[in-house]
């Protein structure tokens, strides 16, 4: 007697799509999507610390896609009173595959002693979720640093040469 083994496998993106089907069948609009973006920043914050007047420092902040879709970069501007003056960026990458990463190259250059800060807003292209809801198309990373002035500091405070003969003169 010969017999035949089946698997069956579950397939819960099938079934999404099936029920999408059904309901699209009915006159209702629906957008299912299983293969989604998912940005995340790293960091999630760009603090560039103290930095001294006149000279530059630069961040390396990721965006990466950790979901199943393409992520689409848009478009990057400065928000929060972000001096653009002082801050510049450079996007090395506008298109995501899922699991990889853009490069956001951030610069801080300061012009005076003092605290800057603000953001840099990310806008993407229009996603949907698994549960066919809008995907967030906008991130703000925050962006500070603070412009300071060298100083000298020549430990310790106090120097000592103990004891030292003035004016002496020495015949040969």
């Amino acid at each position: 007697m010969n017999t035949s083994k089946i698997k069956r496998t579950w397939r819960p993106t099938a079934i999404l799509i099936a029920a999408a089907s059904l309901i699209g069948a009915c006159g209702e609009e629906i957008s299912v999507n299983p293969f989604n973006p998912r940005p995340l920043l790293d960091p999630g914050e760009a603090n560039f610390g103290n930095v001294q007047v006149g000279t530059s420092k630069e961040l390396l902040v990721l965006i990466r896609n950790e979901g199943r879709g393409l992520l689409t970069l848009e478009n990057i501007s400065a928000v929060n009173g972000l001096p653009d003056n002082v801050f510049s960026w450079e996007l090395e990458g506008d298109v995501v595959v899922a699991g990889g990463v853009a490069e956001l190259r951030i610069t801080f250059l300061p012009t005076a002693l003092q605290e800057y800060g603000g953001g840099l807003l990310i806008k993407t292209a229009p996603y949907s979720t698994v549960e066919g809801e809008p995907g967030d198309t906008e991130f703000t990373l925050g962006v500070r640093g603070i412009g300071v002035t060298t100083s000298l500091v020549a430990p310790p405070d106090v120097l000592s040469f103990d004891n030292v003969v003035v004016d002496p003169t020495t015949t040969l």
